[in-house]
């Protein structure tokens, strides 16, 4: 099980039962521990001040025979960095022909790789939006559109712990 965080801390959380319970402790990177707090069955640890990592942690309880039992393991990738983007095409510098395929062209970078990627077209004249449009694999693509104007192009881009980062130009046709 593995969970993408965008935020700097995480929290431990077990439900520990059994007739002769003796302990209930966790394992956060390597490192033994035990729970700061519980209140009955429940146990709770809030893992603060994270940097971007993958922690991987699981929890174990024993009773007063020494019988154990274990969770499944589960790794945390902490993840506070905005993918970067940069958006190449269409080219703004120049109008554009009118009845002309126009490449939407972009480079994404993230250490965790991009999740997902869309573009919005807006015709700035009217405000109408002329594509909204999901981009399968973030890969480049072509788009028309219906008339001599000038336009905006929104790129965005997110990661899998849910960071987004957009850029945008401005271009005519």
């Amino acid at each position: 099980d593995i969970s993408y965080l965008s935020r700097t801390w995480a929290l431990v959380n077990v439900t520990s039962t059994d007739t002769n319970l003796n302990d209930t402790r966790f394992s956060w990177a390597g490192v033994n521990e035990t729970f700061a707090t519980n209140s009955g069955s429940h146990y709770w640890e809030n893992k603060t001040g994270l940097s971007e990592a993958n922690y991987t942690f699981y929890a174990w309880n024993n009773d007063s025979a020494n019988n154990r039992n274990f969770t499944a393991s589960r790794t945390i990738i902490i993840d506070t960095t905005r993918p970067t983007l940069f958006l190449s095409a269409p080219n703004s510098s120049y109008t554009h022909s009118l009845n002309t395929t126009l490449t939407v062209n972009f480079s994404v970078s993230d250490t965790n790789g991009a999740s997902s990627c869309w573009y919005k077209i807006i015709n700035t004249s009217s405000n109408v939006i002329i594509s909204n449009e999901t981009l399968t694999g973030c890969a480049n693509t072509t788009f028309g559109v219906p008339r001599s104007d000038t336009y905006n192009i929104t790129l965005y881009v997110n990661d899998s712990a849910g960071n987004l980062n957009s850029t945008e130009k401005t271009f005519s046709v």
